[in-house]
């Protein structure tokens, strides 16, 4: 079993090997649709954990959903989990989290929306879908998804 100083070492070379990864992917999450998670512990873990250390990572991962080596050390030690641990949680529930948003509902005014935006271009740019989303309060994501799923449909 490897002590957090080890873990710590391991995770700040894996930072100094792309030192940009972690801007990168939060330039990623900000140009998307600021959506509030209501982050559900128990479906975020399987594993299991005390509630007290799930309530602490939950609580870290609303400040921040890309620690560094340097946080995720501190989170490590108080909850007294390894850094590669702590690591994999959060790798895993932003996993979770990004795929479980694909599934969503829409009532029949998003339906009767994006039915008319189909009938005028089935293929809009991704200007016109971020001008869509924030007009029925879908996510690009969801919105584009849909337009793919209505393209693939037609072909049929």
């Amino acid at each position: 079993m490897q002590s957090n100083e080890d873990d710590l070492e391991i995770l700040g070379e894996q930072a100094e090997k792309n030192p940009n990864e972690n801007e990168e992917l939060e330039e990623e999450e900000e140009e998307e649709e600021e959506e509030k998670i209501d982050v559900n512990m128990s479906a975020l873990s399987k594993t299991r954990l005390p509630i007290q250390t799930l309530e602490h990572l939950v609580a870290k991962y609303k400040e921040n959903k890309y620690p560094t080596a340097e946080e995720i050390y501190k989170i490590s030690l108080d909850t007294h989990l390894t850094a590669k641990k702590v690591k994999t949680w959060f790798d895993s529930t932003r996993f979770k989290l990004k795929h479980s948003k694909k599934t969503f509902h829409m009532n029949k005014n998003h339906i009767d929306f994006l039915m008319k935006k189909l009938a005028a271009n089935n293929n809009p740019s991704s200007r016109e879908i971020e001008t869509m989303a924030m007009q029925i309060n879908l996510t690009e994501t969801q919105i584009y998804h849909w337009f793919y799923q209505k393209r693939k449909h037609l072909k049929h």
